[in-house]
């Protein structure tokens, strides 16, 4: 899998923020992690992350700075292939996030 990504920007507001070139027999499952301040019932998801990724329920993620807040688990609704664009973490109509979100992949 190759991935390109732009200079880091949480505040960035394009579509076609992160491009994921998962070739071959690489199909793999998305799961972004986002700022859980981004996040309903405080927050707003950007469109993309809303229409192509679902919540994982009682899930989050965290770092051992105490000043960062938990990010939410989101997973593709299937496993993806050839190329895969994220929009940018602010995209329309996203508010409240503070920090970059973050990708893993499961083949």
């Amino acid at each position: 899998a190759q991935v390109l990504t732009p200079a880091h920007s949480p505040s960035a507001r394009s579509w076609d923020y992160l491009k994921l070139s998962l070739s071959g027999n690489s199909a793999a499952y998305v799961y972004v992690l986002r700022d859980s301040n981004g996040c309903p019932p405080n927050g707003r998801l950007p469109l993309w992350l809303k229409a192509g990724f679902d919540q994982v329920p009682g899930l989050q993620a965290s770092t051992d700075d105490p000043s960062m807040p938990p990010f939410m688990i989101f997973r593709s609704k299937g496993p993806l292939e050839g190329i895969v664009r994220l929009g940018a973490n602010m995209a329309f109509p996203s508010q409240g996030a503070h920090y970059d979100y973050t990708v893993i992949l499961q083949p």
